[in-house]
């Protein structure tokens, strides 16, 4: 069970990104407004957001310009199980959430994303 829960997370994480507008925004927004919007973004399966949520280096690591299609390929027929966003600590520079999903047994699973400033905004950097 601990090989499912640990396979899910970056798969839900990748999926979610997390992480709907934390790329694009302006430099007023938060890392929670950006967490937001990653779990909006991976609740309505909007792969293109969730790729433009993530900082360069961390989309590069993923598949760099096929990030849409890397997502919705490794999420074809599984469930991608609802995010909710339980708490952002912003710690000046960077930031974690914390987001909790459910095993496929129904569990409840937490996840953390790392969010750092890219040209003003929060941008997914990791989990």
């Amino acid at each position: 069970m601990r090989t499912a829960i640990r396979g899910a997370a970056p798969l839900a994480a990748v999926c979610a990104i997390a992480l709907a507008g934390c790329g694009g925004g302006s430099g007023d927004e938060s890392a929670q407004q950006a967490a937001q919007s990653y779990v909006d973004a991976h609740n309505s399966r909007d792969f293109n957001q969730l790729c433009d949520l993530l900082s360069d280096q961390f989309r590069r690591r993923l598949g760099g310009g096929s990030c849409p299609s890397l997502i919705a390929e490794r999420t074809s027929g599984d469930a991608m199980r609802p995010l909710k966003l339980v708490s952002v600590r912003d710690h000046g520079g960077g930031a974690t959430a914390m987001i909790q999903t459910t095993s496929a047994s129904g569990a409840p699973v937490r996840l953390t994303l790392v969010f750092g400033q890219q040209g003003g905004s929060w941008r997914v950097t990791g989990f």
